[in-house]
């Protein structure tokens, strides 16, 4: 006894859906295009790498120097917070001994040469250019009133001093007429005008030097809007946000990648599909049930009750066995 092996049809393979979607091309064509669409992506990501840190060190270097540009602003605050128009006035203007400091501005100079470099937004470059032309234009006016007082007599100074003419100014809250001031003791002529010359010099630094909002060729208005435009440029800075054009990049990023892994997918699902045709066909194997001649088929019930196994034997002896000759 030994079981018979009954072969049986090859069983059809149905191919994947890759290699539906390739059919025809080469496994290295298609490892080749999903290898050109991922190596874009690759490369991208590598360059944000790279582009990042030098923004992020470029973003502290500027910080520092906007840090820096605060102070400096802060110290210009004390100068050109205060808003001056033509009814302004101040007693202090009717004192010899009285004048306007210079306040400190070589970093805004220097501030400029670094904006103009192209370090930092338009904006705030374009105010902090107007800042120093503004503080420029201030300081010539304190040069040309500190020449005047240094060019007083002193003994002149002091006379006006004791005309009272400040404490006077500082009663009526306004400028001295002509009249009020024809009136102060002990001055000449001479010590009348310049007085009045020195008024004029000190009102004229604090309202054409100073001025006021609306007036952007004056300290306020360029210090504020210097100030404003600092303030956004650091905020900004702080925030540290990505170059616009980083958005592109990584949309087209996605696009190449995503072509890339269905060029993958299709690379292994034809490298499946090749292996398997490549295996042997499967055959199945029928056990034969216990006293069954390995060269006879299974026997089947006909309708008399004789099965065609014992009808397929007996045809197989006939046609073996010599016919035995019958009585007469």
């Amino acid at each position: 006894m030994f079981d018979p092996v009954f072969p049986s049809a090859p069983v059809a393979s149905h191919p994947r859906r890759g290699a539906v979607i390739f059919a025809g091309q080469k496994l290295t064509e298609i490892a080749t295009a999903a290898v050109v669409c991922i190596s874009p992506t690759v490369a991208w990501l590598t360059y944000c790498s790279t582009r990042r840190d030098k923004i992020t060190e470029r973003r502290r270097r500027q910080l520092d120097d906007l840090e820096v540009l605060h102070a400096q602003l802060d110290v210009i605050r004390n100068w050109a917070s205060t808003q001056y128009n033509h009814r302004s006035h101040d007693p202090s203007w009717y004192n010899p001994f009285w004048s306007v400091l210079e306040f400190p501005w070589a970093y805004v100079e220097r501030f400029n040469r670094l904006a103009m470099a192209g370090e930092f937004p338009g904006n705030l470059t374009a105010a902090v250019v107007r800042l120093e032309a503004a503080a420029r234009s201030f300081h010539g006016f304190l040069a040309r009133q500190h020449e005047s007082l240094g060019q007083a007599d002193p003994e002149m100074k002091q006379r006006i001093l004791a005309s009272g003419a400040v404490d006077r100014s500082r009663e009526r809250g306004a400028a001295l007429p002509a009249e009020a001031v024809a009136t102060l003791p002990g001055l000449s002529d001479p010590d009348r005008t310049w007085l009045s010359e020195l008024y004029r010099r000190n009102k004229e630094i604090h309202t054409d030097g100073i001025g006021r909002a609306g007036e952007p060729e004056k300290l306020h208005d360029a210090w504020s809007s210097a100030a404003e435009s600092m303030r956004a440029a650091r905020n900004e800075l702080r925030a540290g946000r990505d170059p616009w054009w980083f958005i592109p990049g990584h949309v087209l990023a996605v696009v190449f990648v995503s072509i890339g892994l269905l060029f993958l997918a299709g690379f292994w699902a034809s490298l499946a599909t090749d292996f398997a045709r490549r295996q042997p066909p499967k055959t199945s194997a029928r056990t034969p049930v216990p006293g069954e001649r390995p060269d006879v088929a299974p026997r089947k019930t006909s309708g008399n009750g004789a099965s065609h196994g014992d009808t397929t034997v007996a045809r197989r002896q006939s046609e073996v066995s010599p016919a035995k000759p019958s009585r007469k």
